[in-house]
């Protein structure tokens, strides 16, 4: 960055048939001869990755050296979900579209409460693609009400910055919690 720090921005694929949840990445930058030479964590974007799905996480390193040959990215933790608490998949992502501006994509959309219940704490994510399929940006954005009543739909709008080569493909996800 602008700052000197470095961000390290990849993604979780759950290959296993249970949602999963708290998960943890840790990323370790190491030099030629696989010593170490900073390591640094974080949780996944979302907060629970459903079953063949993806996440993707953002990694800072504050102080990053000046030059690694590698990197090893390692889960650190996850716990197979049992019961879904206050989760609320009824959220969907309705429709969206994206429109280069420069070095970003400008996404735009509509979410939609196609549930019966009361949701909050709703937060929509983009993941952005290189050609290789590489993650170059990540971004997260609050919904704009604070809750989303039954049939509802709400819209977004968010900025999706490359920290590489352009995006050419991009997803865009959601996830809300419960009001009880």
């Amino acid at each position: 960055t602008s700052m000197g720090s470095l961000w390290f921005l990849g993604e979780v694929h759950n290959t296993t048939t249970t949602p999963i949840e708290q998960v943890q990445v840790l990323v370790i930058l190491q030099a030629e001869d696989y010593t170490e030479l900073g390591r640094s964590s974080a949780f996944t974007v979302l907060d629970f990755i459903d079953s063949q799905c993806r996440s993707p996480f953002a990694v800072l390193f504050q102080h990053p050296p000046e030059q690694f040959d590698r990197y090893q990215v390692v889960a650190l933790a996850g716990v197979t979900t049992t019961h879904p608490g206050k989760r609320y998949e009824d959220v969907i992502v309705l429709d969206y579209t994206g429109q280069p501006q420069g070095d970003t994509l400008a996404i735009g959309g509509t979410i939609k409460n196609d549930g019966t219940l009361d949701a909050e704490a709703i937060t929509i994510v983009a993941t952005g693609y290189d050609n290789n399929n590489h993650v170059v940006a990540v971004r997260a954005v609050d919904c704009p009400l604070s809750q989303l009543r039954p049939g509802e739909t709400a819209p977004f709008r968010m900025n999706l910055l490359s920290s590489g080569d352009p995006i050419v493909s991009y997803t865009v996800q959601v996830q809300a919690y419960r009001v009880e």
